[in-house]
């Protein structure tokens, strides 16, 4: 069986976030439903799928359908987000990492935490926190909240 490039690539596109999974949940029943013969999701949103064998041996395969998320919580005065996470993660890996800020336009971005050299000394001391997000565009607070307002 050749590897699905185009299906795994929608996969890694689609949004996921904890208590949001509708639309990555939405392709894994589109691509499971025609190879079992019983589908259900509970009200929690987890997808079961039973394939229905010739042997009494039994297999489970599990998987998450969601990702490392963040929910914005501030936009400074200079564009910046501030955010808390919804799931868990290691701060130190995100660092320069892209990330897609939805709106009623999906936006790309980039984590970045603040340069040594314009942090005050308490900071300095501090062990590294949640980055922030930095836009790869110049966004004023104003816009960025024009933008958050659709999904608010």
């Amino acid at each position: 069986m050749a590897l699905d490039i185009p299906l795994l690539a929608e996969i890694c596109e689609v949004a996921g976030a904890p208590g949001y999974e509708r639309r990555i949940r939405d392709i894994v029943l589109r691509e499971v439903t025609p190879l079992v013969d019983e589908v259900r999701v509970d009200n929690m949103g987890n997808v079961t799928a039973i394939k229905k064998g010739r042997e009494r041996k039994k297999v489970m395969v599990g998987a998450h359908m969601d990702e490392i998320s963040f929910i914005v919580t501030h936009i400074d005065d200079d564009g910046f987000l501030r955010f808390h996470t919804l799931g868990g993660f290691d701060p130190k890996t995100l660092t320069a990492q892209r990330v897609i800020v939805h709106g009623k336009k999906d936006l790309v971005g980039v984590m970045g935490s603040k340069p040594i050299h314009v942090m005050t000394r308490e900071e300095r001391t501090k062990p590294p926190g949640s980055p922030t997000i930095s836009s790869t565009w110049e966004w004023s607070k104003r816009r960025w909240r024009s933008i958050f307002r659709s999904v608010m």
